[in-house]
Parts: C-alpha cells; structure tokens; sequence
C-alpha cells in the first residue's frame, strides 16, 4: 500500500515540477495537479485498506 502511494507520488512529482519549473504549466494548474494527486493516493489508501479488512 505504501509502495504504491509512494510510487504514484514520486512519478507524478518527476512529471510535473520539470513543467512547472519550465513554464509549460502554470502555478495554478501546478497546484491542481497536486491537489489531485493527494486525492488519489487518499483514495488508493482507502481503497487497499478496504480490500485487507475483507
């Protein structure tokens, strides 16, 4: 579970912060994308926790 969180958050920091940096996305499109990203590995959290209790 840990493993995958911490995958999903690492290629999506190598992804976005070289565009970012770069100019290719904006500050704010930057921040959705994380917002987005927390909110996937919460749900992917959820989600495996779920599937252990069964």
């Amino acid at each position: 579970m840990i493993r995958q969180n911490l995958s999903w958050s690492f290629a999506y920091n190598l992804l976005a912060l070289p565009l970012a940096m770069s100019g290719f996305i904006t500050p704010w499109m930057a921040g959705i994308g994380m917002s987005g990203s927390s909110l996937l590995v919460v749900a992917n959290s959820l989600r495996l926790q779920k599937g252990c209790k069964g």
